[in-house]
């Protein structure tokens, strides 16, 4: 019998940044084979705490994915994101029964900037269901304030 070797193939480090009134920049930081991207957006801790919980539905459906997203709300419309600065979504991987868990961050655009010196970076990871109820959990627990920090590691063999 052989030894198994177990590698990280990527990482996902998601950090808070809290304000007094009860609203958080939410940071995520990702690697995995020499690409990486960070970016943030802020939200309500509540809110975070309460839609962290959606990651560790079992099963996940691809319709009614879990997700957290942040950036700037169009002005006539306070439910519309017009810039996204943070995307974290989980949504099942074929019939695997594995999860593709999806992050997207881009900077902040003015409208004084043209749309191509936007900075923008995507990643998708693999999990199983047990690396999403430990995310979830971390989740609500970074935006209770009851952690610093949550790691994700993709690994394979």
């Amino acid at each position: 019998m052989g030894l198994e070797v177990v590698v990280p193939r990527g990482t996902i480090r998601l950090t808070i940044k809290r304000d007094e009134d009860g609203s958080c920049e939410l940071i995520a930081h990702f690697a995995s084979k020499g690409f990486s991207g960070s970016g943030s957006a802020y939200f309500d801790l509540a809110s975070l705490a309460k839609v962290a919980v959606d990651f560790s539905a079992f099963p996940l459906s691809k319709e009614n994915r879990p997700c957290i997203q942040g950036g700037y709300f169009d002005l006539g419309n306070s439910q519309v994101l017009s810039q996204e600065h943070l995307h974290i979504s989980a949504s099942p991987l074929g019939n695997t029964g594995r999860v593709r868990l999806l992050i997207r961050t881009s900077t902040p655009a003015s409208e004084t900037m043209p749309n191509e010196l936007q900075r923008s970076a995507s990643i998708e990871f693999s999990a199983d269901y047990e690396q999403m109820r430990s995310l979830s959990r971390g989740l609500v627990h970074l935006a209770e304030g009851r952690c610093e920090e949550v790691i994700f590691e993709e690994f394979y063999s």
